[in-house]
């Protein structure tokens, strides 16, 4: 069964933890991530034209079964089956390393489906209607554009200042580190439920050793470079417990202050870091870049 916490409501969701077979859709990595992205495309359109005048947003899998299951088996690989319905319609539904789910059974209600000795599904023969190919290229359209962008991303970045001089990692231990081989404060991306202090605690222990024990919240920044948009809450520190130790994501060096602008730092980074010498007040920053790592717009306002 999944350890998923979140329950859902489609056939089979407690053994639908199979993985994408490729990364068409970024974040679509399991049939939960894809039935919540289809829970905002399913449509009036996107209903089998002989339901329309009954689907309503309470009832948003009505009519989606055939291409909701092929859309699954591109993700997912597997075969399509079908429940045969009144009307000698085929209910179609998808089995995946032998798992079956159906991310479109809550049109049925309490009626309770056979998901046994059913007959495979072909596309070829679905798609042969134009109207359910046409619904299903907009429903991959509809996907592809709304997945283009990563799901926001928040982390924390410290940056401890002591005795004139800054803490600072060299990112050069990580396979595809969005930061290879620059120099950046510490932090990382948040746990589910944490605070951005909690965060800030925890990513700083894990990734210096050093336990904060005086730190100050200076602003956020919004950091979009090619399809990743991070909120990154931004603190320094002067006070801690403990001694440095090893990590594993980068190397940790005590930096002069006045010799921070010299190391490979993001062009944008220059910005707030400037401010936070200046001790300016809290500020959101919007960094932009382009897809070869170009600052190509701003936008700061300082409060």
């Amino acid at each position: 069964m999944s350890d998923k916490i979140k329950k859902y409501n489609f056939y089979g969701w407690e053994n639908a933890d199979v993985t994408a077979v490729n990364d068409i859709y970024k974040g679509i990595n399991t049939p939960y991530d894809l039935y919540d992205a289809l829970s905002d495309i399913w449509c009036e359109y996107t209903c089998a034209p002989r339901l329309r005048k009954e689907w309503s947003s309470d009832n948003k899998t009505l009519g989606q079964c055939s291409i909701t299951a092929f859309l699954v088996q591109d993700i997912f690989g597997g075969e399509v089956y079908g429940v045969l319905r009144p009307g000698e319609n085929y209910h179609c539904y998808n089995v995946v390393d032998d798992k079956k789910f159906d991310l479109t059974s809550e049109q049925f209600g309490d009626e309770v489906l056979c998901y046994e000795d059913n007959p495979i599904q072909m596309r070829e023969v679905h798609f042969a209607k134009e109207e359910k190919r046409l619904r299903y290229e907009y429903l991959k359209n509809e996907l592809l554009k709304q997945t283009k962008i990563k799901k926001n991303e928040h982390t924390t970045l410290c940056y401890i200042i002591k005795d004139g001089k800054v803490l600072m990692m060299l990112r050069n231990k990580k396979k595809q580190d969005i930061n290879q081989n620059k120099w950046i404060g510490v932090g990382g991306h948040f746990k589910y439920g944490e605070s951005p202090e909690e965060c800030l605690l925890r990513e700083v222990e894990e990734e210096t050793g050093l336990v904060l024990t005086g730190y100050k919240v200076r602003g956020i920044v919004t950091f979009c470079y090619k399809d990743v948009v991070e909120y990154m809450h931004l603190y320094t520190a002067d006070q801690y417990e403990g001694e440095l130790s090893y990590c594993d994501e980068g190397e940790l060096s005590w930096i002069d202050k006045d010799k921070v602008m010299d190391l490979n730092i993001w062009e944008g980074d220059r910005i707030f870091l400037k401010l936070l010498f200046e001790d300016a007040g809290y500020f959101s920053l919007k960094l932009i870049y382009d897809d070869e790592g170009r600052l190509v717009d701003k936008e700061l306002v300082v409060y």
